[in-house]
């Protein structure tokens, strides 16, 4: 493995932290950070915290980002890979389409980049070429 495909793997692993924190939220312990402002973000995609469809999503989110780094590090499979790039894009366009219908205050751009960075991420551990090793070399 080389250094760029281990940097890749390890920036893409640390959406195991919201992941986390979404599944921590939902079980009670805490509150999402007030700057997350995720009240307002699930209200422009009609989602009420409390209500089956919050709990579903909340799980689905948690479960699948913490998928990521289980699928880099444990599982290493390319199908899961692609299926979480296609989970992904959609997804991370959602948020970015909630970010920018936020306009009291309006959110700032820089919290914009892991919007763009994880896809990224995602697409290039999904569309590289797996290593193949050869035993003996």
């Amino acid at each position: 493995m080389g250094v760029a495909s281990f940097l890749v793997k390890v920036f893409a692993s640390f959406i195991a932290v919201p992941g986390c924190l979404h599944l921590v939220v939902l079980a009670g312990f805490t509150e999402f950070p007030p700057e997350m402002r995720m009240p307002e973000k699930l209200g422009v995609i009609g989602v009420v915290e409390g209500d089956n469809y919050y709990v579903a999503l909340m799980i689905a989110i948690g479960l699948l980002k913490l998928s990521v780094p289980a699928n880099i590090w444990l599982i290493k499979s390319k199908t899961i890979s692609m299926l979480q790039l296609l989970i992904a894009l959609p997804g991370f366009a959602l948020v970015e389409y909630a970010h920018r219908q936020l306009t009291d205050p309006p959110m700032p751009l820089h919290e914009d980049i892991p919007v763009f960075v994880i896809p990224t991420l995602l697409a290039i551990l999904a569309l590289s070429p797996a290593s193949t090793k050869k035993k003996g070399n």
